[in-house]
C-alpha cells in the first residue's frame, strides 16, 4: 500500500492510542492530532466508500485546515489533494 498504514480496530481499542502508540512517534511539539467520536461504529458488513472532514495543524501551529479524506474498501484512506475546505 506504498507505506500507507492500514489496520481494523478491535471494538475495545481506541483510535488514539492506536495511532499515538503504533504508528506514529508522536510529540506534542509536531502539531495535534483531534480525535472525534463516530456516530457510526465499524460494521464489517458495510465497506462502502466513506468520505468525510479532518483537520490538521501544521508543525507548531495551532491553526487548524479543514481537507476532505475518503475511506475505500474499509482498507484504503485517502488525502483528497487540493481540496481544502
Amino acid at each position: 500500500m506504498d507505506g500507507a498504514l492500514s489496520r481494523r480496530l478491535m471494538p475495545f481499542e481506541k483510535l488514539s492510542r492506536t495511532v499515538l502508540d503504533h504508528w506514529l512517534p508522536w510529540q506534542c511539539t509536531d502539531g495535534y492530532l483531534l480525535f472525534d467520536h463516530d456516530n457510526w461504529p465499524y460494521n464489517d458488513s458495510e465497506l462502502d466508500f466513506f468520505s468525510g472532514k479532518v483537520k490538521i495543524a501544521e508543525p507548531g501551529s495551532k491553526t487548524f485546515h479543514s481537507y476532505e479524506m475518503k475511506v475505500e474498501e474499509g482498507v484504503k484512506v485517502n488525502f483528497l489533494e487540493g481540496i481544502c475546505i
